[in-house]
């Protein structure tokens, strides 16, 4: 109540700073290349690549910083300022102790900051402008499910070459890194349109799931369909009246899957080609004992003592131990399993002392992937560093609508085995759609300034009701 009483107190300040026809245009347009736009290398700096990525995000924090003071006092900032103080903190003692370099643990720990900015800037935009910015905004979510889960079909389907990720054409990796940030985009995705009552996109966002074979994305968006439905008591917003564009849309994604069937059946051996591995990766789970084999292996190593060391085993030693001097030799276990749980033993018996339990081994520590968020949080920033993202991410959550809540359970999911929670995409979506949320909660009412305020703070579930029945924009 409190924080919606802010936001609503400082509506007026929101006009100070620059604020253009234009702007919630170029707010939404960078968003959108944040979420699907090539990652170009700009320079090197400290040991770490700065991509236009960087540039486009700090665009959004000069665009944030304007604004700073004014209207800031209901943004969840408090989980993000936690987050980086902890992770400087940690990067103090490592550096210390000689086991991180002091520029790239700086670069790892404000990432969650550089995130950020997309929830301030979008936020912004939607609740200065009218509502046809805030429907410009959900269409473009709409043309976001449809180029990634297009450009993975014509990954996993018919074979084309073409994305940024490796593994593009073994499985559909959309414009991602790879195809566990895609399921857990399209996973976010689905439920969202899921609770709006947009069958089609929901069915394409879903269909994507299924294209990256990727078995927590299934789980992820099974279970926060379940969370979005059961806090919205069972019922999904009503769709309201249905309007010529929106009949368009139904239309055009009907006839979307409608082609899809007819392809596959003119090619029955696409259906194999698309189906099998998923099928095959889902009957080759084998948790257990890939976790029991690849501790067998790893035990056999010695421990790293700093970054350097790390990396030289956890990446160098790679083609022996898949060869059959490593894992083939243990018995069973599935070869991805095996390779992500190789480096969780690694990083975690690394953690040796009472001081590295409590504040880690230092950001940067495990490189670019960990292959699961949470194990990188207690590994880098030890048990304090895992308690403050807990408290942050429960302050996130606790107030949002249901379709969002079950977006952010869908993520969460997906980053017990991947590092969503330190991707690009992954974040710059959610943080997008909790902006568009509290911008659609607030506008009730619509004053002559054109500033969406009320006469007193709403109740969240007021809050949520109206972003739920929104669902005709």
């Amino acid at each position: 109540m409190d924080r919606v009483a802010h936001r609503i107190g400082s509506a007026k300040a929101l006009t100070k700073g620059p604020f253009t026809r234009s702007t919630p245009y170029i707010v939404i347009l960078v968003v959108t290349w944040l979420l699907v736009g090539p990652r170009l290398p700009l320079a090197n700096i400290a040991g770490s690549s700065v991509r236009l990525e960087d540039a486009l995000l700090l665009l959004l924090w000069v665009y944030v910083l304007t604004r700073w003071g004014k209207a800031t006092s209901g943004l969840p900032r408090r989980g993000v300022t936690a987050i980086v103080a902890v992770s400087l903190l940690a990067t103090a003692f490592a550096v210390i102790g000689e086991r991180v370099s002091l520029g790239p643990s700086i670069l790892y720990s404000l990432r969650p900051l550089e995130y950020w900015a997309v929830f301030p800037a979008t936020y912004f935009v939607l609740r200065l402008g009218t509502d046809k910015h805030r429907t410009y905004f959900v269409r473009v979510l709409g043309a976001v499910t449809l180029i990634q889960v297009g450009v993975a079909a014509a990954q996993a389907v018919f074979g084309f070459n073409i994305g940024f990720s490796k593994f593009s054409v073994e499985r559909g990796a959309g414009l991602t890194a790879g195809p566990y940030e895609l399921g857990a985009i399209c996973s976010m995705l689905a439920i969202f349109w899921l609770m709006r009552r947009n069958y089609p996109l929901a069915g394409i966002a879903a269909l994507g799931v299924f294209l990256t074979a990727s078995r927590i994305s299934i789980a992820g968006i099974v279970i926060g369909s379940v969370i979005a439905i059961v806090f919205s008591k069972g019922k999904t917003p009503a769709a309201g009246t249905m309007r010529p564009k929106r009949v368009v849309n139904v239309v055009l994604g009907m006839l979307l899957i409608a082609g899809a069937g007819m392809f596959v059946a003119a090619n029955p051996s696409s259906s194999g080609a698309l189906g099998d591995p998923v099928i095959g990766r889902l009957q080759d789970t084998s948790t257990v004992d890939s976790w029991t084999l690849s501790g067998q292996v790893a035990s056999s190593l010695e421990m790293p003592n700093n970054a350097n060391e790390y990396y030289t085993l956890a990446y160098g030693s790679m083609p022996y131990l898949l060869g059959e001097g490593g894992f083939a030799s243990t018995g069973s276990g599935e070869a991805s399993d095996m390779v992500r749980f190789f480096r969780w033993h690694i990083l975690i018996d690394s953690i040796d002392s009472p001081w590295t339990f409590l504040f880690g081994l230092g950001p940067s520590f495990a490189g670019a992937s960990v292959d699961g968020s949470f194990v990188r949080m207690m590994v880098e920033t030890g048990v304090i560093g895992l308690g403050v993202w807990a408290w942050s991410i429960r302050r996130w959550g606790r107030s949002l609508a249901p379709a969002l809540k079950g977006v952010i359970v869908a993520l969460l999911v997906g980053a017990i085995f991947i590092d969503l929670l330190y991707s690009l995409r992954p974040m710059v979506l959610m943080w997008a759609m909790l902006a568009y949320g509290d911008a659609v909660a607030l506008a009730t009412t619509r004053s002559p300034d054109h500033i969406a305020v009320e006469s007193h703070a709403p109740s969240r579930s007021a809050n949520s009701r109206k972003f739920d029945n929104d669902a005709s924009q």
